[in-house]
């Protein structure tokens, strides 16, 4: 994945990892980071794109069984991956 062009300018993405007292404000979260004119977009998400550790769920597609894994975004992550 160092060399695959995944979509996104993975140097320009900035993670962090939530705690429990920040989980249920992340719109105000948001709200606060987006004040810094630097800041482009933001957005977050269950996964870090590349890092599927955890839980996965399987599906049965015509006889031949699919895993995936959930990734649940809010609605600004795809528009803050895309962002160049």
């Amino acid at each position: 994945m160092n060399k695959k062009d995944l979509g996104f300018n993975k140097n320009d993405i900035v993670n962090l990892k939530i705690n429990s007292r920040l989980m249920g404000h992340l719109d105000l979260f948001k709200e606060k980071l987006s004040k810094y004119p630097e800041i482009i977009n933001i957005s977050y998400s269950s996964r870090i794109p590349g890092n599927y550790w955890g839980s996965w769920c399987c599906v049965e597609i015509e006889g031949k069984e699919n895993k995936y894994f959930n990734n649940y975004v809010d609605p600004d992550y795809l528009k803050t991956l895309a962002s160049k």
